[in-house]
């Protein structure tokens, strides 16, 4: 007696939800910061001046969404330098107390603290995103960089002056 083979089930294509709007602006604003970034700081490591490998890196964790889209929290680094202020964080806290004194850095670890993901509304994540557009914008215009025009912009979003 021969059986007959199986049927062949037919493979079903999973759809694919359209993203959120809020899916839509997190993606966006996560690429438009790393840009806004990397051009402020001349698209070189900020702590030994590479220019190879640039990458963008956090000061506080990215998963941190109080600082995720805070420039004050994002400089250009090299791979290297990056990957190594994972395993020493003190070097680049050492670095941006430095750079923007100890009073910036406790600020920004009160903004860290204040915005989880859920608090981001739908408005305030539009209203960031047009300013970092806009930001962006006049940044591709300007010829030459110094670090007080920046501030002056707002490429370094709100600094305190250092003590």
């Amino acid at each position: 007696m021969t059986s007959c083979p199986k049927p062949v089930k037919e493979k079903r294509k999973k759809k694919k939800r359209p993203k959120s709007e809020r899916q839509v602006l997190k993606q966006r604003l996560d690429e438009i910061v790393p840009a806004i970034t990397k051009q402020r700081d001349g698209w070189q490591c900020v702590q030994c001046g590479d220019r190879s490998r640039p990458t963008n890196g956090h000061v506080i964790v990215r998963g941190v969404y109080g600082t995720r889209w805070d420039l004050l929290n994002q400089h250009c680094q090299c791979a290297p330098c990056n990957q190594m202020h994972k395993f020493k964080p003190h070097l680049y806290i050492s670095w941006f107390c430095k750079e923007f004194g100890y009073d910036t850095w406790v600020e920004l670890n009160r903004r860290a603290e204040d915005k989880r993901e859920p608090d981001w509304t739908v408005v305030q994540m539009r209203e960031l995103l047009a300013d970092y557009e806009d930001l962006y914008g006049r940044m591709q215009t300007l010829a030459v960089y110094d670090r007080s025009m920046l501030i002056a912009i707002g490429a370094y979003g709100a600094v305190h002056t250092k003590d």
